[in-house]
C-alpha cells in the first residue's frame, strides 16, 4: 500500500475491465439521452451564444493560411479595425482552426475535440476514485453525478474553454494521484503541466496548481505531519520549482494577452476580475438572485443540495476519519473556490459558466464524505438497497438535465436564434449572388454581440456591440474604415431615426435580413 495510505474502504469485487466497460456504457446512455447525437452537428446557438461566437470567430481566423499563433483575431473589428484580440491561450483555437484550413469550416469538428477531452478526463476522474475510495461503484456513481449538472453537460461538447480547463485538471489530478502512488517524478511533472494547461484556458482552473503547490509548502513546515498525515514526500523540491514556473508562464501569457489586446483597441474579453466589492448592496442583491436561479436548474438538480449538506455535516462530525490529506485538499479547494467565486462574483448573475471550474471541489468533498460513512458505517454502501437509491437518485437527475438541455437548445433560451440569428447560418452563398463578398466589411444591427451574426454569415465587420445605432456619426467613421454594407434583421432597428440617411441604397432581402449599400458620404 502506498505511503500516503488514502484507500481505506473495502469496496466491491468488481474487475477493472467490466468496470470501465460499464462506466462508458453508462456515460454513452446518458449522452444520447443529452441528445448529443443530434448537438454535435448544431452551428452556436442556445444560453450564451454570444460566447460561443466568440471562441468560433478566433477559431475561424486561424484557419488563414497567415494566421500566426500569437495574433489571435475575430470578425468583429474594433475600434482600429484589425479585429486583433486575444483571451485565453488559443492552443485549442489554432489546431483546431488549421484543421478548418484543410477540411473546411466545421463546427462538429470543434464539439468532438471537446467532448473526447472530457470523456478522457471523466475516466481520469473514474480511476482516481476507483484507486483511493477501492470501490468502483461507488467512483463511477461520484463521476457520474457530475455529468448530471445541466450547466456541465451543455458546455460538455460546446465551444468555450471552461470544460477542457476542467478536463485537464481532473488528468492532472490522476497524474498526481498516480505520483502519489508510485512515488516516481514524471507523473509528479505531467500532472502539474496539466494544471498549467488549465490555468492558460481559464486563468481560475490554475486552483489546482496552486493547490499542489500549498501541499509542498506545508510539507516544509513543522504543520505536515498533522495537515497531511505523510512522513515522506520524494521530489519535493521538483514539485515547488516546476509549480513556480508554471506559475511566470501563467503571468506571462496573461500579461502578453492583456498588452495586445489593448493596443489592438479590441477589449471585448475580460481580462482581469470582477469582484464582489464593486458594488452596492442591490447589485449584491441582483447577483445573488441570479445565483438562486442557477442553483435552481443550472447546478444540479434542487434535491441534491440538502443531500449534500447532510453529507458535509456527516463528515464534518466524523472529520478524524478521514485522511488528513484529503482534508486538507479538500479545504484548501473550498477557499480557493470561495475566492474564485468573490473575485468573479458580478459575473456569476448571469454567466452560469465561470462556475465550472469550482466543480473541481465536488469529487473530493464526495469522496471524503463516503471516507466518513464506510469508516462509520462498515458496508453500508456496498448493501444492494443504497446502490438502488443511488442508482435512482442518478436516473432522475440526468433526467432533470436531459429536461434543462431541451430549454437551452428548444426551448425559451434559444428564441433569439431560432426566431432571428439562424438565418445568417445559410445565408453567405445569397450574399455572394448579391455581390457581398467575403473581404467586404459590413455592419449588422441590431446584434449585440461582438461576433454572432458576423460568425454565422463569415464576414467582417461591426455590430451594435457599442450600441453603434444610436451613434451616426461613428457609422460615418466606420465608413471611411471600410464598412461597405449595412444588415438589419430585426424590424424594430427601423424605428431609429438616426439610421435614416444609411438606408438609401437597398441591395436586397434575404429571409428576414434586409441588406443596404452604405453611402459614401451619408
Amino acid at each position: 500500500m502506498s505511503k500516503w495510505s488514502w484507500v481505506y474502504l473495502p469496496g466491491l469485487k468488481m474487475s477493472r475491465m467490466i468496470s470501465y466497460v460499464a462506466f462508458a456504457a453508462v456515460m454513452l446512455v446518458m449522452s444520447i439521452v443529452y441528445g448529443y447525437q443530434e448537438i454535435l452537428f448544431k452551428p452556436p446557438q442556445g444560453l450564451h451564444q454570444w460566447r460561443q461566437a466568440d471562441c468560433l470567430s478566433i477559431t475561424d481566423n486561424y484557419s488563414d493560411d497567415d494566421a500566426h499563433f500569437l495574433e489571435g483575431e475575430i470578425h468583429y473589428r474594433g475600434g482600429m479595425g484589425s479585429g486583433k484580440t486575444m483571451s485565453e491561450f488559443p492552443v485549442f483555437y489554432y489546431l483546431i482552426g488549421r484543421v478548418w484550413s484543410t477540411f473546411g469550416r466545421n463546427e462538429v469538428v470543434f464539439r468532438c475535440v471537446v467532448l473526447i477531452l472530457f470523456y478522457v478526463a471523466m475516466f481520469a476522474l473514474f480511476a482516481s476514485l476507483s484507486a483511493i475510495l477501492k470501490d468502483r461503484m461507488l467512483s463511477l456513481f461520484i463521476t457520474t453525478l457530475m455529468f448530471t449538472s445541466p450547466m456541465l453537460a451543455f458546455y460538455a461538447n460546446n465551444f468555450l474553454m471552461n470544460v477542457p480547463a476542467l478536463s485537464m485538471v481532473f488528468i492532472g489530478w490522476r497524474l498526481v494521484q498516480i505520483y502519489t502512488q508510485s512515488f516516481r517524478p514524471w507523473p509528479l511533472v505531467l500532472g502539474i503541466l496539466f494544471f498549467m494547461i488549465a490555468g492558460l484556458l481559464k486563468a481560475s482552473a490554475g486552483l489546482s496548481l496552486i493547490v499542489v503547490f500549498g501541499l509542498f509548502l506545508i510539507r516544509s513546515t513543522k504543520w505536515s505531519l498533522n495537515l497531511l498525515g505523510i512522513p515522506h514526500v520524494p521530489y519535493r523540491l521538483l514539485g515547488l520549482s516546476t509549480s513556480m514556473a508554471s506559475f511566470v508562464v501563467l503571468a506571462t501569457w496573461y500579461k502578453y494577452s492583456h498588452d495586445y489586446t489593448v493596443s489592438h483597441a479590441n477589449s471585448i474579453f475580460l481580462i482581469g476580475v470582477l469582484p464582489i466589492w464593486e458594488l452596492d448592496s442591490t447589485g449584491i442583491r441582483s447577483v445573488l438572485e441570479g445565483i438562486k436561479i442557477h442553483f435552481q436548474r443550472d447546478y444540479f438538480r434542487p434535491f441534491l443540495y440538502p443531500v449534500l449538506a447532510l453529507l458535509l455535516l456527516f463528515s464534518i462530525w466524523f472529520w478524524r476519519t478521514i485522511p488528513k490529506v484529503m482534508c486538507t485538499i479538500t479545504c484548501m479547494l473550498f477557499l480557493g473556490c470561495s475566492a474564485i467565486a468573490v473575485l468573479f462574483f458580478q459575473a456569476l448573475r448571469e454567466h452560469d459558466y465561470y462556475s465550472i471550474d469550482q466543480l473541481i471541489l465536488i469529487p473530493f468533498f464526495l469522496a471524503c464524505c463516503f471516507f466518513a460513512i464506510g469508516h462509520r458505517f462498515p458496508g453500508l454502501m456496498q448493501t444492494r438497497s443504497v446502490q438502488v437509491i443511488m442508482l435512482v437518485i442518478l436516473v432522475h437527475c440526468a433526467d432533470f438535465t436531459r429536461r434543462r438541455m431541451i430549454d437551452r437548445y428548444s426551448g425559451w433560451m434559444n428564441s433569439e436564434y431560432n426566431g432571428y440569428t439562424s438565418s445568417f447560418t445559410s445565408i453567405e452563398p445569397q450574399l455572394e449572388k448579391l455581390g457581398i463578398m467575403k473581404e467586404d466589411r459590413v455592419i449588422c444591427l441590431p446584434d449585440p454581440s461582438p461576433n454572432i451574426t458576423l460568425y454565422l454569415m463569415d464576414r467582417k465587420g461591426w455590430t451594435d456591440y457599442d450600441s453603434l445605432s444610436t451613434h451616426p456619426d461613428r457609422i460615418r467613421g466606420l465608413i471611411d474604415m471600410g464598412a461597405k454594407y449595412l444588415m438589419i434583421y430585426k424590424s424594430s432597428v427601423y424605428s431609429n431615426s438616426a439610421l435614416e440617411p444609411f438606408l438609401t441604397e437597398r441591395v436586397g432581402s434575404i429571409k428576414n435580413v434586409d441588406i443596404y449599400r452604405l453611402p459614401k458620404h451619408p
